[in-house]
């Protein structure tokens, strides 16, 4: 043996790695050089480090049973039951651990105790009269594991259930801080051996002597070697590994277990596969279970923990106790290997764990120290994957037949656990999962996944893994059929010629309602058709562009009507775009004709002859609008899209909403935002009336407030709305998209006894909306159901794909693809970038092109889509689409800004609820250090008051952030990329101005209105808006106010400019002594609309003014 121990001593650690692993898949030993002593028998000993850490939860939650370990074995035959409590007490006294407590000295500090053997008694429960035996055994079974052990006495339960006289079960519970399952395998070998009256010899340590030397070998230059690898291999952030789970694990941390079974000729390929790459069967089984992560999680850096026996030591071979160790396996599947080259990644990986084991998990976490909450279930690893490597040996009782019980744990220690063994049968073995996570369906999906990837492997294994497939062909065929909308007729016509039609059938309905003002479908036709031979007369034919930027008004819908009948494509223009964004967008869309307020603008020469007004007459592939969005390369971008797109949305409306639905449309969404296609165009198609206002907020001051019956919005605006108890009660349907819906929104619409309630889904790529879901009380569950996104809507087609443009199985996380009837033309004069965007479908002709959305979604079993996060940087804030890069150029760019970072951020506003606003983390050309002295707070308040005011000059104001946080750095990635893991939370600037009381009575109505808003107790005359606390959507609530209150219109963007409450009582005092302010604000409008009080709505001529300003 001493041979030996020197030949295994001068092995390389690489080759004693693989040594140890040979010997362990086979159940054996290895013989280690060096001795562990005993120790005095009696003394109080320390814990090991894995006893540290199971007693510490126990401490934590002493009702917890996660940990307690239980084996039934049944005996068939003549019993003898004396003989067997002798037998087990031997087994007792053997062994100390099994008569250990753990107690606790006067500092606190854990300890083991060993105490002096005393006979065990083992109760037999006679069951032989009831009537259903089987299930009998069980419920003991289970309520005998139920019970939580008090650790401050051994941890040993044993019970014998008698069925008849030749039939018993021996039911065995302890905990695991005495016990694993390698300790289970030794106690019945010997419990066969004393049963058959055979005599062992001693052992040559008891456990406490091994904890005592496992803290000796943890130090000095071993355990350097030791931290140093394993923080090395597991630096950086580790993965989270996304699956498709189904809740929290708090309301349920029960565990369930699920059979997998690969077969014998399975199997027997697998261990040949295994032999062929020279890698052991554990080796196959677990890189296909990475690449089966892999594909569910769509990450390549993998993290799995997996036990080791930790007996490859001859002293340990018969010991009961907490040896094993989980190591933490760490694989890099990026570079699309074969499997062979895989399998290779992964032996190395075990090998390199198996020659750095010794390193307990306990002293790895705490050493690495992971981020934890309570709702994880355990750190470094959420994923395990185990194969049985203790031998399976047939013990024999004397004349007793035995029959192992499977015994399923209770409660959970993981997340997710394959644990699997070899038996005759082949590789079979059970899938552990935490039923408050997971459902047994989905469970069931992956286990076929798992073996369906297997066959793939075996099959091709020289093959690059991105073509292992996991889905079989009938899964793959219903996966298509759950993507694709309802077929109806294509879309023919166009937009105006849809709005011609309601004309020709009700011309003296009510088209657009401003004000107490009335236009009749004729009334408006009208003025379109004026707009339309004006722009015609200036050149505009079709398809040239024209800008829209007018207040929200029938001459709004009235100018993009006339663009449309002439030809032309609107280009959406706010108002309240700041000068830079507006001129802008009219240089990259080269408009030559602009619609604003005071008129039409000629902004460059055109030809006006006859072949313009001989201009092709618009048909159902034309543009029809541009819509611009934020763009990642700091500019925003042209969505164009055509008149078939359109009508293909109008269309599934009119099947999706009644008459008396678009009966009252309220429109008061920009036109910049794709929204506003669907409140203006469907009511007008279908007959319905537009209902113009301002804003969401301005809705109570309409005269016909009490005629809205669609409201079309995003949850965030909605819900400030309701919580100011502004919503008619004649709106019965509600619309919501552009953010994610909450729970407690839809509960409280319903709650409102609103019909129809639906969340609908959709870029501006895909024309407005691509997926519906309909949640009225009838089919949406809000205690129950996640709100989703729904199902595609007519004509569109909505897949998940992975990374590979390959179908994700039903619950797992992908990309949205998008494709159908209201697929955009693509991002105007951006070839290289509509490339990128709208591709080739991979999945089938029809249709042919798909359009990457950019967002994470999976598809449910009932073929819903649920929306998850985003794949990029782009977020919304009130439904307006937002990339982040576009904010970050222009940060960058300002010569004070050395680095800027920018995110959404979730704050508190109203008790639980959550508003989100855009945080902006920075990088000053001059700070020094984070530690700024207080006296320099004040310069960086100036310096984010002259950014936020920079920023507001050029970007819509939901583009603008709310918070600022100053940092010496940006935290980045060893690839250069920000490690949004380590941006801390904002902590704002902490900056008050010096307080100075409002004085004038405007001053103090303005107090006012912002201590309300902002839930301040004071608020002085220096102070700013958005530094105590205020946001974009507080901001729209502020201005509709003032609007309110002084009479006034007041540009958002003028609170950006001047966010105090002096500067904004000075504009507002110099606005209320100059004459005609309204008139000014607003010049001359396009026609003069007169009540109707009798709702005769009849046809009337345009007034002189009308005539002159048109002509």
């Amino acid at each position: 043996m001493k041979d030996l121990h020197e030949q295994i001593a001068k092995l390389t650690p690489e080759k004693r790695a693989l040594l140890e692993q040979r010997l362990v898949e086979q159940g054996l030993p290895l013989p280690n050089s060096g001795r562990i002593e005993r120790r005095q028998s009696g003394e109080p000993s320390v814990l090991s480090h894995a006893q540290q850490r199971l007693w510490f939860i126990q401490q934590f939650d002493p009702q917890n049973t996660a940990y307690n370990i239980c084996a039934a074995l049944r005996l068939t035959g003549l019993l003898d039951t004396t003989l067997l409590v002798d037998a087990l007490n031997k087994i007792t006294e053997r062994h100390e651990s099994l008569r250990t407590s753990f107690l606790k000295d006067t500092g606190g500090q854990a300890f083991q105790k060993v105490h002096p053997h005393q006979r065990l008694e083992v109760p037999t429960v006679d069951i032989s009269t009831g009537a259903d035996s089987d299930r009998t055994v069980k419920q003991r079974i289970k309520q005998l594991s139920a019970q939580p052990f008090d650790l401050t006495k051994p941890p040993l339960r044993i019970e014998l259930l008698k069925l008849s006289d030749e039939d018993h079960i021996l039911a065995l519970i302890t905990h695991h801080i005495v016990c694993d399952r390698w300790s289970v395998m030794v106690f019945l070998r010997e419990l066969a051996s004393y049963y058959s009256e055979q005599q062992l010899p001693q052992l040559p340590i008891q456990y406490t002597d091994w904890a005592h030397w496992q803290r000796q070998q943890l130090q000095g230059p071993r355990l350097k070697e030791l931290l140093d690898y394993w923080k090395t291999k597991l630096a950086g952030p580790l993965p989270e590994t996304e699956l498709p789970i189904a809740g929290s694990h708090l309301e349920n941390q029960s565990s369930e277990h699920f059979p997998i079974s690969l077969g014998p000729v399975t199997s027997s390929q697998l261990k040949k596969l295994a032999h062929d790459h020279q890698v052991s069967l554990f080796t196959v089984l677990l890189a296909a279970f990475k690449l089966f992560l892999h594909r569910y999680s769509g990450t390549s850096d993998i993290v799995v923990g997996s036990e080791v026996a930790n007996r490859d030591r001859t002293e340990t071979a018969g010991l009961i106790g907490l040896l094993v160790n989980t190591l933490v396996l760490r694989t890099d599947l990026s570079g699309n290997p074969t499997f062979g080259e895989l399998a290779g990644r992964v032996h190395q990986t075990v090998s390199e764990g198996l020659t750095h084991k010794d390193l307990p998990f306990e002293n790895l976490v705490e050493t690495l120290n992971p981020e934890r909450d309570l709702d994880q279930l355990t750190p470094l690893f959420q994923v395990k994957f185990d194969l049985q490597q203790v031998p399976i040996e047939r013990q024999q009782l004397a004349g007793l037949a035995l029959q192992r019980i499977p015994v399923e744990d209770l409660q959970t220690k993981y997340a997710l656990r394959f644990n699997l063994q070899e038996s005759e049968r082949g590789i079979d073995g059970q899938i552990e999962f935490s039923s408050g996570l997971f459902d047994r369906q989905t469970i069931a999906q992956m286990a076929k996944h798992y073996e369906n990837l297997l066959g793939e492997i075996l099959a091709n294994p020289s093959h690059p893994i991105s073509q292992c497939q996991i889905i079989s062909a009938p899964e793959r065929a219903e996966l298509i059929k759950l993507s694709q909308g309802p077929v109806s007729p294509g879309a023919t016509g166009t937009l105006y010629e849809l709005f011609e039609q309601q004309v020709h059938r009700q011309p003296n309905n009510v088209a657009v309602i401003e004000g107490d003002k009335h236009v009749t479908y004729g009334d408006l036709k009208k003025i379109a058709d004026d707009v339309c031979c004006r722009l015609r007369d200036i050149g505009i034919g079709h398809q040239q562009r024209v800008a829209v930027s007018i207040r929200k008004s029938a001459k709004m819908v009235a100018s993009m009507l006339g663009i449309l009948k002439a030809g032309g494509a609107y280009v959406a223009i706010d108002p309240e775009y700041p000068e830079e964004r507006k001129r802008y967008i009219l240089e990259d869309s080269r408009c030559r004709v602009l619609c604003d307020d005071t008129g039409i603008q000629i902004l460059s020469d055109g030809k006006s002859d006859d072949a313009t007004r001989t201009t092709p007459k618009p048909s159902h592939d034309s543009l029809a609008y541009i819509l611009y969005t934020s763009g990642s390369t700091g500019r925003p971008k042209g969505v164009a899209i055509e008149h078939r797109s359109v009508v293909a949305l109008l269309n599934w409306a009119r099947d999706q909403y009644s008459q008396e639905q678009l009966a009252g449309v309220l429109a008061s969404t920009s036109i910049c935002f794709d929204l506003s296609v669907f409140e203006i165009f469907v009511p007008l198609a279908w007959g319905g009336s537009v209902i113009v206002a301002e804003n969401l907020f301005e809705l109570h001051k309409l005269p016909a407030r009490h005629q809205v019956t669609l409201i079309n919005t995003v949850p965030s605006l909605l819900r400030q709305l309701l919580a100011g108890g502004e919503l008619p009660e004649s709106v019965q349907t509600v619309n919501l998209a552009g953010e994610a819906l909450p729970h407690d929104l839809v509960a409280t619409l319903q709650a409102r006894k609103i019909e129809h309630i639906y969340n609908l889904y959709g870029p501006s790529e895909d024309t407005t909306y691509s997926t519906c879901a309909a949640l009225d009380a009838r089919c949406f569950d809000p205690a129950a159901d996640k709100v989703h996104i729904g199902k595609p809507i007519a004509n569109t087609h909505a897949y998940v794909l992975d990374s590979q443009l390959r179908l994700q199985p039903i619950g797992v996380a992908g990309e949205l693809y998008l494709g159908g009837a209201g697929l955009a033309r693509g991002y105007l004069d951006r070839p290289k970038l509509t490339d990128q965007c709208f591709i080739p479908n991979p999945i089938s002709n029809n249709p042919p092109t798909l359009y990457r959305t950019g967002d994470r979604v999976r598809l449910r079993e009932d073929g819903n889509l649920e929306f998850l996060s985003r794949l990029d940087d782009q977020f919304k804030i009130r439904g307006f689409r937002i990339e982040a890069g576009e904010v970050e150029s222009l940060l960058r760019a300002h010569p004070e800004v050395e680095d800027a970072v920018v995110v959404a951020h979730d704050t508190e506003k109203m008790g639980d609820e959550k508003e989100k606003v855009l945080l902006a983390y920075l990088v000053s050309a001059t700070t020094p250090d984070q530690k700024v002295a207080v006296h320099e707070r004040q310069n960086e308040a100036q310096l984010t008051s002259a950014l936020r005011q920079y920023l507001a000059e050029q970007l819509p104001s939901a583009m603008v952030p709310t918070l600022w946080q100053l940092l010496p750095q940006i935290p980045r990635l060893p690839n250069g990329k920000v490690d949004r893991r380590q941006l801390p939370q904002p902590q704002g600037l902490q900056v008050t101005a010096t307080y100075v009381a409002p004085t004038s009575e405007i001053e103090q109505t303005l107090a006012k209105l912002w201590q309300e808003l902002l839930k301040q107790t004071k608020v002085g005359i220096h102070d700013n808006f958005f530094e105590l606390g205020g946001h974009s959507l507080l901001a729209i609530q502020l201005v509709t106010q003032m609007q309110g209150q002084f009479g006034i219109e007041f540009p958002l963007r003028k609170l950006f400019e001047m966010p105090t409450v002096a500067q904004l009582a000075t504009y507002i005092d110099e606005q209320t002594d100059s004459p005609n302010t309204l008139a000014q604000t607003h010049p001359a409008a396009l026609f003069d609309l007169r009540s109707d009080p009798n709702n005769r709505h009849e046809p009337f001529t345009l007034t002189d003014l009308q005539q002159a300003f048109w002509l």
